[in-house]
């Protein structure tokens, strides 16, 4: 979809269908480049095999990538939404964990996929500062679905480190449950996400008319979504717009035969996009055909930032921001985000 651009707070939907004039942006900025002895001026210690590529963001002021880090407070702000770290042994993955934040990625959030390995991630949660899960069924597991299962999923949610309900959602690529089952146990946990005032993190390969069909459901207005790894196109997006869901940017938005990612990047409201690896899946370009961590959503964040002619600094904060005033319970705040 044409037309679009970067909106502010409040900004309304994009056209729909037909294209649109494009709006004027600004001239593009190279993404801020931190030298390894910069890095290590705000206090990280960055891996010698990897790119010292670091997202800052400085309190009250325009990064400046020569500026001296004694002289001004940097914080850094990138926020990896979505890796499954449940696909590693605890020990590897907290060394997973230490590569990532020596990049300047300061939180994570992990999916559960079913709800028997929730107590597990709510443990390795509570042992790591700035990780939080969300708790659920995947579509693949539909099946495994029990009476007593939204009871369940109540309780664990009662945790401070449950910050959402996922990853649910449709899956009609693989069908591995069957489709009216796969429906029902998504509008199970959608219930159950209203009930308590909490997101939903969820999947959609193959089911954008479904997909839409339960979320522009009526009796689920108010709801808060996360469109984790958006390659919906822009008719769905459109309409996911108008619901004012957030839009997860993967790895894939670096894959070169994936251009319909990218174009509709500029239709999607800067203040609900999230930057994500979609862990141990998605590897970024330059790391195809590797097992992905959190540490190279530094690449996924790098790429947004050049196509919409933005800093890694100001993709940083904007993707943070948009992280906690979806993930309220993550304790934080950004000045500007959606009520």
């Amino acid at each position: 979809m044409e037309g679009g651009g970067w909106r502010g707070a409040g900004g309304s939907c994009g056209a729909s269908g037909t294209a649109g004039p494009r709006l004027e942006t600004k001239k593009r900025r190279r993404p801020v480049r931190w030298p390894l002895s910069a890095a290590r001026g705000i206090g990280f210690s960055l891996l010698p095999s990897m790119e010292a590529f670091v997202f800052c963001a400085c309190l009250g002021c325009e990064l400046d990538a020569e500026a001296n880090s004694s002289s001004r407070e940097l914080v850094a702000m990138l926020i990896d939404s979505h890796c499954h770290l449940q696909h590693f042994e605890v020990a590897e993955r907290r060394e997973v964990v230490a590569r990532a934040r020596a990049r300047g990625v300061s939180g994570f959030l992990i999916p559960a996929v079913r709800l028997s390995e929730a107590e597990e991630l709510l443990a390795f949660c509570d042992s790591e500062p700035g990780v939080w899960c969300a708790l659920g069924v995947h579509p693949h597991d539909a099946a495994s679905w029990q009476a007593g299962d939204e009871q369940r999923l109540r309780t664990l949610l009662a945790h401070p480190k449950a910050v959402a309900v996922g990853e649910c959602g449709l899956d009609f690529f693989y069908d591995h449950a069957p489709r009216d089952v796969q429906e029902r146990v998504f509008r199970a946990q959608i219930e159950v996400a209203l009930e308590l005032g909490l997101p939903v993190v969820v999947h959609n390969r193959e089911s954008n008319d479904a997909m839409l069909a339960v979320l522009e459901d009526p009796a689920h207005r108010g709801l808060a979504v996360d469109l984790h790894s958006y390659a919906g196109g822009p008719e769905m997006a459109r309409r996911a717009v108008a619901l004012g869901c957030w839009f997860g940017v993967s790895g894939m938005v670096t894959f070169p035969a994936a251009g319909n990612v990218r174009e509709v990047l500029p239709d999607l409201p800067a203040e609900r996009l999230l930057v994500e690896t979609d862990t141990p899946y998605l590897a970024p370009v330059p790391y195809r055909g590797k097992r992905n961590e959190p540490a190279f959503v530094v690449e996924v964040a790098d790429r947004l930032a050049r196509e919409l002619e933005l800093t890694a600094a100001e993709v940083a904060a904007r993707t943070t921001g948009a992280f906690h005033a979806l993930f309220r319970r993550t304790g934080g705040g950004f000045a500007g985000g959606p009520d």
